[in-house]
């Protein structure tokens, strides 16, 4: 902020829009690179999981196949041989496939990595941050339009219920200087006011007129 206060008093608004800029771009690499910090550490709990040397894993022992060969006479014959296979533990296997798993995920990154280029990918992300920065840039400004067209809508408003209330005192008092009598005025302006209600129901013309009847019916009450 303080920078920012001094390059107000000095240079030109282009320039602190400048510095606006490059700061929100360093933002945006910023969280970037704890994007890359968060890969990074992803990768190296994986890692863990991979040994450093050769697994070594010692099978409970080796699968036998067992034959029974009948005989027409006597005991039938039974044959054992080794099959080839070793018999592991569950613990063991458990062991084994989360080495596995975590030694693929380690492939998949370098292969990945392996076939990006480090200096494109960087101007990519310094161009979709630099793209980015400018949308922000133009959302402000539109922003800023918005909020004053904003303003000069609710003054032309404000401008014209003055007017409607000027014509609304004007009609009355038309009405009052042609019309003989207190009950016969308001029964002829009422008339007008329905004539308008007509034409343009829900208007500031109508809003008045009910806010007046309203006063008139409290002060009544009072009375």
């Amino acid at each position: 902020r303080g920078i920012e206060r001094k390059l107000v008093g000095t240079n030109s608004y282009k320039d602190v829009n400048e510095y606006k800029e490059k700061q929100d771009l360093l933002n945006e690499i910023a969280v970037l690179e704890g994007k890359v910090d968060e890969k990074k550490n992803e990768f190296l709990a994986i890692s863990k999981n991979v040994p450093d040397k050769n697994l070594v894993l010692k099978p409970k022992r080796k699968e036998i196949k067992t034959e029974v060969v009948p005989k027409m006479f006597g005991k039938p014959e039974i044959h054992q041989k080794e099959t080839g296979n070793y018999v592991f533990t569950p613990k063991q296997m458990e062991q084994l496939e989360t080495i596995v798993t975590a030694a693929v995920a380690v492939k998949k990154d370098y292969e990945r990595l392996q076939s990006m280029n480090p200096v494109i990918e960087n101007e990519k992300l310094r161009e979709e941050v630099y793209q980015k920065t400018n949308e922000n840039y133009k959302l402000k400004n539109e922003n800023k339009e918005l909020r004053s067209e904003n303003r000069d809508l609710k003054d032309l408003i404000g401008d014209l219920r003055h007017e409607v209330g000027l014509l609304y005192q004007s009609a009355k008092d038309f009405v009052k200087e042609r019309t003989e009598g207190v009950r016969a005025v308001k029964n002829v302006f009422k008339e007008l006011v329905d004539k308008v209600r007509e034409r343009n129901p829900g208007s500031e013309f109508e809003r008045l007129y009910k806010r007046e009847k309203a006063r008139e019916r409290d002060r009544g009450m009072e009375r």
